[in-house]
């Protein structure tokens, strides 16, 4: 996979720069610490790896069953695709083979940074927000049970239906990644040999408090990225407790809040 790696300060710096390198056909992802793999979820449980009694394969299609015979119970939407059903459970919290991209640079830059607290004084550590192109787009039909991931010498980027409003406005979508054999670890997407290209944008810690407040600027915040009451409480939340660093940066305490 060819890789690239750009240094990023501000908002507008990276905005330019997605300009410059991303006419259209590419999705991001945002870490908040650089030195993040690109692996999905399930891949990170690490205490199984080299399991001489397990194997990926039997270990997912047992979870797989196990949500399915459960969900039922917990929604009505019907569900006649796997991978559409493994992608639910992933947006809910499920340990799965994929991983959550967007469609959206800035909201996958909210998430590179949205850890900082403006009242920690303390180094940040830098974060990185991924940029993926030269991908295989597979859009999936929830109505086809037979439909398979394509097989395929780059990345493949699944597009489906929208789960939730929540998914809908952060533009998500979904690499997935082969289990391997036993239960070998995953080999990380920018580790892999294909025809796809990442760009690494890297955020350097000391900027990441004022992208932040830029991007709040741009209406990019948890109440835009969560629309639901979690994300309008945690915006208010962050707004009503960022007196400290805005008044460092010449803003008084009302324009703080507003």
């Amino acid at each position: 996979m060819k890789k690239e790696i750009i240094e990023i300060k501000s908002v507008e710096e990276f905005v330019k720069m997605i300009n410059k390198n991303h006419p259209d056909n590419f999705v991001y992802r945002g870490m908040s610490r650089v030195g993040y793999k690109l692996i999905p979820s399930i891949a990170r449980l690490e205490h199984l790896h080299n399991d001489p009694n397990r194997d990926w394969h039997t270990f997912y299609k047992e979870l797989e069953q196990k949500f399915q015979n459960e969900y039922e119970s917990y929604s009505k939407k019907e569900i006649k695709n796997s991978i559409e059903l493994s992608a639910i459970a992933q947006h809910h919290g499920r340990i799965t083979n994929l991983l959550d991209w967007t469609q959206n640079p800035l909201v996958a830059l909210y998430f590179s940074v949205s850890d900082v607290k403006h009242y920690d004084n303390t180094t940040q550590k830098d974060s990185v927000v991924w940029a993926l192109s030269d991908f295989k787009p597979f859009y999936l039909d929830p109505n086809n049970p037979q439909q398979e991931i394509p097989i395929t010498d780059k990345q493949v980027v699944i597009f489906l239906r929208h789960l939730s409003e929540r998914f809908k406005v952060q533009k998500g979508c979904f690499t997935h990644h082969d289990l391997p054999l036993e239960m070998k670890p995953f080999i990380p997407m920018e580790d892999v040999d294909n025809a796809s290209t990442l760009i690494k944008y890297v955020i350097k810690g000391d900027t990441k408090k004022g992208i932040r407040i830029q991007l709040n600027t741009l209406g990019v915040n948890e109440s835009m990225v969560f629309p639901d009451l979690d994300g309008m409480c945690r915006h208010l939340t962050w707004k009503s407790t960022n007196t400290n660093y805005t008044q460092n940066i010449g803003l008084s305490a009302g324009e703080a809040t507003h």
